[in-house]
């Protein structure tokens, strides 16, 4: 695996976040003409970018990083590679240039896009976006049912009903959207 070495690190970028040199390595390895971030890599890069981040449930955000990709591993490892990084750019601390720079795959860095959410975009836009692509419904899908019943949730954590139910609701909406698309 590589050592990645950590130049400047921000606490939160925002998604319009202009460059900053985060990571001096690039996570790839050269197959044949292309290049593709392994799995391993992408949770090397996730591991960093979302170091001692929690959820709002009060587990790792790398766990459930982790918990995701385990979860559409069946779909091969561009699925996996990005339930690695679904939450770096939205929750994590790299802004897009970033992340396009470090896992040198413009499919990658699509499919984390179509995952990330927007500021003040309306939830049924975002599912809707999740919803066209087979490979981030696939992600979406994993992560709302992780939301259901992680394996750690903090006892103390405030509203933890709560974000059960809005995943529930959100992963109902997502599966009518993902019938309406054909996907």
């Amino acid at each position: 695996m590589l050592a990645w070495r950590r130049s400047e690190i921000r606490s939160r970028p925002s998604q319009e976040d202009g460059p900053a040199t985060i990571f001096a390595a690039s996570p790839c390895t050269t197959s044949g003409s292309s290049v593709v971030i392994t799995p391993g890599d992408a949770d090397d890069l996730a591991t960093q970018v979302l170091a001692g981040r929690v959820t709002k449930l009060g587990g790792l955000s790398i766990d459930h990083a982790r918990r995701v990709a385990a979860a559409v591993a069946a779909h091969g490892d561009r699925a996996v590679v990005v339930a690695l990084l679904h939450d770096t750019v939205e929750k994590g601390c790299i802004a897009w240039p970033e992340l396009a720079a470090a896992v040198d795959d413009d499919e990658v860095v699509r499919l984390v896009d179509a995952l990330t959410r927007r500021n003040g975009e309306s939830e049924l836009d975002y599912l809707r976006r999740c919803a066209r692509d087979p490979v981030a419904a696939v992600i979406k899908r994993a992560d709302l049912l992780d939301k259901l019943d992680p394996p750690e949730i903090d006892a103390a954590c405030d509203g933890g009903a709560a974000i059960r139910r809005q995943a529930r609701e959100r992963l109902a909406l997502l599966h009518r959207l993902i019938r309406e698309t054909g996907c």
